[in-house]
């Protein structure tokens, strides 16, 4: 039988994968690799092993929800729920605009932001494949709409209470895949740590968001869990 592919195209005119529910933006899925290309996602890749590539693995994602998040309330996490309160509130000014849940991993607060109806568009980011299925099934469980899901695609006009669509990418928060000046709002719960490039990634963010947005963020400070990690 014959295999349909799905493509969405920028505004300059690359073309990016559809997989599984999830628009790849990782910059080296718009198209063949060069050898130069190839090398260096190669060099990162084992660069970053100890942190990206271990949410990459599907057992993290199964596990992300079934005890391993939960975990970090020992670290001083106050729990999904507050944590999600304190972000609404520190989001309230900019609503009206773009949010960004980067490093998404199973969507815990993607969903809630899609939930929650506040935003113009909710957009869930994560480098890791296996994350990114974890949260489109969650969020699918939960009756959060997706972007382009088929069914799961409600119209909100005809069902005003069913929030604002999620949409899922893969992408690396150290070459967003975002206009300058135009995400409102950005989270990335206990994601810091794991980012292999952290000024890059920041440099980022501060690029991609507007005058007046907004970032919040957690991340584990060493000494979290009463032990020191090797090298840090």
């Amino acid at each position: 039988g014959n295999t349909a592919r799905q493509y969405r195209r920028s505004a300059s005119g690359r073309s990016y994968p559809v997989r599984s529910g999830y628009t790849d933006l990782v910059a080296t899925a718009s198209g063949a690799l060069s050898l130069d290309a190839l090398r260096a996602e190669v060099a990162d890749a084992w660069a970053s092993r100890t942190q990206t590539q271990l949410f990459r693995s599907p057992l993290t994602s199964f596990l992300y929800e079934r005890g391993w998040r939960q975990n970090f309330n020992n670290a001083g996490f106050p729990g999904i729920d507050k944590e999600y309160a304190e972000v609404e509130e520190f989001f309230k000014p900019n609503r009206d605009g773009v949010c960004v849940d980067m490093s998404c991993g199973s969507g815990l607060m993607s969903r809630r932001l899609a939930k929650g109806g506040n935003f113009a568009r909710v957009i869930a980011m994560d480098y890791s494949e296996t994350m990114l299925a974890e949260a489109r099934r969650r969020a699918r469980e939960a009756g959060v709409r997706i972007v382009g899901d088929g069914d799961n695609d409600v119209d909100k006009d005809k069902n005003p209470g069913s929030g604002t669509a999620l949409e899922l990418c893969r992408a690396d928060v150290a070459q967003l895949p975002l206009a300058t000046d135009s995400v409102a709002c950005m989270h990335a719960g206990a994601a810091l740590h794991s980012w292999p490039r952290l000024e890059k990634g920041l440099e980022e963010i501060g690029r991609v968001l507007r005058p007046g947005g907004r970032f919040f963020a957690t991340t584990f400070i060493q000494g979290a869990y009463g032990v020191r990690f090797p090298g840090d």
